[in-house]
């Protein structure tokens, strides 16, 4: 990547965890964390912490205690490089669910752009509005069987007042909706964030998750964007790898209900 996984972290570090001011959130900065608080009652969550071991049930019970105030649940997400190494296992005995593991992957553009191929134009459609977010929406929560209703008020939201932050891309195949995905921005970040890359079981293998990686990789090296990040699930590593991602960390996230 040119520079060191140690370096990436810490970069990454300083403009998407601690620094991260995502847009539809209220940042918080306590004297150990950096909250996220979003508007309704999901989707809120830690982006970057400092806390000591010896502090740290401690520090845990404080944040259990301020969102339980706001009655908003939240993820407190976990990379392997954090300190301390018990974090994950101290959440879980505070009451937090543990999600499945995923690999902190990272490219480098500038040496890796040649490898991404546009490929059908035709079948991949950019998002400009409601209706196109509902669309690529909807293929979301047929895959995971989720609702998505708050965040979908969300990325409309972010879509009209700063699309410079967001772009979101559909692939259609025989006219449907199929895959969808979308990239996020931080002002004044060398990184930009893939999202969502999923696409409907009976449509897998016919190029419509590469279409889509392609299509935002292409964008953000347009925009001068030095390197792409993912969390990748097991299923989408090994593509990403072919073209030139790198894991840097695990990362899991910890969920508390309220």
């Amino acid at each position: 990547m040119g520079i060191s996984a140690q370096e990436i972290i810490k970069l990454h570090h300083l403009h998407e965890r601690a620094g991260l001011e995502e847009f539809g959130f209220q940042r918080i900065v306590t004297d150990h964390t950096v909250r996220q608080i979003a508007d309704g009652p999901q989707g809120s969550f830690i982006s970057a912490f400092n806390a000591p071991e010896e502090y740290l049930d401690l520090i845990i019970q404080n944040e259990i205690d301020a969102f339980k105030q706001l009655k908003k649940g939240f993820e407190w997400k976990v990379y392997s490089y954090d300190n301390p190494a018990t974090i994950g296992e101290r959440l879980i005995h505070n009451g937090f669910r543990e999600d499945d593991n995923e690999s902190f992957m990272v490219l480098d553009l500038n040496t890796h752009i040649d490898r991404f191929s546009l490929g059908h134009s035709e079948a991949l459609i950019p998002v400009r509005d409601a209706s196109g977010v509902r669309k690529a929406i909807d293929v979301q929560r047929q895959i995971w069987q989720q609702e998505f209703d708050e965040f979908e008020i969300s990325l409309c939201q972010r879509i009209e007042q700063r699309p410079e932050t967001i772009s979101m891309y559909l692939v259609q195949d025989d006219g449907q909706p199929v895959a969808s995905g979308w990239i996020t921005y931080q002002p004044n970040s060398p990184f930009a964030g893939l999202w969502g890359g999923s696409t409907l079981a009976g449509y897998r293998g016919r190029g419509h998750y590469r279409s889509l990686l392609a299509a935002r990789a292409h964008e953000a090296n347009a925009r001068g964007i030095r390197y792409l990040t993912i969390d990748a699930s097991e299923m989408s590593r090994p593509i990403v790898e072919c073209f030139g991602f790198e894991k840097v960390s695990d990362t899991r996230g910890y969920h508390f209900e309220v």
